[in-house]
């Protein structure tokens, strides 16, 4: 599975927010009992910014210690 999701590129789909906040309740639909992986979806929405500079510091760490391209 890995070499399709590097190969096709799929993550990048995930720098789309809404297309993040579809793949939370999609995958809650996937899951016995009710969707409470859709009930983050407001929440995400809502605390955007904080999430957007917690990734951010994330991404820049993850290059580093990884050794990889730009952070951009």
């Amino acid at each position: 599975m890995m070499p399709v999701l590097v190969e096709e590129d799929w993550l990048r789909r995930y720098a789309d927010f809404s297309f993040t906040c579809m793949a939370v309740t999609n995958i809650g639909r996937r899951l016995s009992g009710p969707n409470r992986l859709a009930l983050l979806v407001p929440w995400m929405e809502a605390d955007y910014q904080r999430l957007e500079v917690d990734f951010q510091a994330l991404w820049k760490e993850l290059h580093e210690r990884l050794g990889v391209g730009s952070t951009e």
